[in-house]
């Protein structure tokens, strides 16, 4: 499951790489992160002589600095600087506290310091703020929780979990959804574990049955 993971990662940092042109990852904004009235307009700095950073909270005519904060946090991840990275994600968390990819990247950052407690936190934060008008998000959040559920070896909860990840992902197939096939196969793993699980309580059974009963007499009846 690790490959798959990584692949998940991988394919959520390439659409991160293009968020300054994705409204949609910064609509629930918090209001910090909003204008009071007007657009900001560029600003001249004195000591610098430069023109300050144009920002938009809505992410079209510029990047909001959850956004940017997000993409900072990218690069660091991606360099491997991983406390540097959630640095930044849990800024962009304060700034946009309802955007469901800032609470997805906090999630995974946290994975890789080896907080995999924290990080199911992050995950079920994000799943609670996603839905259907941005699916290929859902479905990365979807895929990491089942595969949650599987290392804590809660194998029907985790089942239960493969299972709605891989009718979501065939429902928006077009969408962006990844890693179908990876979510079949972990399911049909855990329906052959649950299978072995069942023979073996019967063997264990039969085990306990002729300990207890001081064996079983083979000898022919009469």
């Amino acid at each position: 499951m690790k490959r798959a993971r990584v692949l998940v990662m991988a394919s959520c940092m390439g659409v991160l790489a293009a968020l300054s042109s994705l409204a949609f990852l910064s609509e629930e904004a918090s209001a910090e992160d909003r204008p009071a009235a007007n657009p900001v307009k560029p600003v001249a700095r004195a000591d610098a002589g430069v023109a300050e950073k144009r920002y938009d909270p809505e992410n079209t005519t510029g990047i909001s600095r959850a956004m940017e904060a997000l993409v900072l946090g990218n690069q660091r991840y991606v360099d491997k600087d991983f406390a540097g990275a959630l640095e930044h994600h849990k800024r962009a968390l304060a700034l946009a506290p309802r955007n469901p990819l800032a609470h997805y990247l906090v999630g995974e950052t946290l994975l890789a310091l080896k907080n995999p407690t924290e990080a199911e936190a992050a995950f079920k934060q994000a799943e609670g703020l996603t839905d259907d008008r941005n699916p290929a998000l859902r479905g990365r959040v979807l895929f990491v929780l089942a595969d949650f559920k599987e290392r804590d070896k809660k194998v029907e909860e985790a089942k239960a979990a493969w299972k709605a990840y891989n009718e979501y992902a065939a429902k928006f197939a077009d969408a962006g959804v990844p890693h179908l096939k990876s979510g079949e196969e972990r399911l049909r793993v855990l329906d052959e574990v649950t299978k072995l699980d069942k023979a073996y309580e019967i063997v264990r059974a039969r085990i306990l049955a002729e300990r207890d009963g001081g064996g079983v007499d083979a000898s022919p009846k009469k």
